[in-house]
């Protein structure tokens, strides 16, 4: 009896231990086909007005992204690095909004200077000179 309890005990403790994750492994958002909703930009929290829709962006596998800077929409391409290393390139639709626009450029500005990113459980960080210029939040979707 003694050496059946044994033998559970360490099948046991190979199942949890086969169970249990480190923090490496730990599902997490993607960069590529999620999207990405602003909620700070430059330290200033982002919080969309009435009359424009929220600021986002997605990346996808193919090297290319596009998103919403609440009033226009912008698109490009990117190059993502295994050291966390990015380069952005856009272009932007030209509509103008009164009361936006320097929140556009600003945002553009950002995402151009962008020259690393981490993802951090459901949030995208992205950095210009080890400094977090935009934070992002996401509803994992992959």
């Amino acid at each position: 009896m003694k050496r059946i309890i044994l033998i559970s005990s360490i099948f046991g403790v190979f199942f949890l231990s086969s169970c249990t994750t480190s923090d490496n492994s730990v599902t997490r958002a993607k960069l590529e086909g999620n999207i990405w909703n602003l909620f700070e930009l430059n330290g200033k929290e982002y919080v969309p007005g009435e009359e424009f829709d929220p600021a986002y962006i997605e990346f996808t596998e193919e090297g290319r992204f596009h998103g919403f800077g609440s009033c226009n929409e912008f698109f490009g391409t990117y190059e993502a690095n295994l050291d966390k290393s990015i380069k952005i390139t856009s272009g932007m639709t030209a509509k103008y909004c009164e009361g936006q626009m320097d929140f556009e450029f600003e945002l553009g500005d950002v995402l151009l200077g962008a020259t690393k990113y981490k993802i951090s459980g459901e949030e995208l960080y992205l950095y210009k000179d080890g400094k977090i210029t935009a934070k992002f939040f996401t509803l994992v979707i992959n």
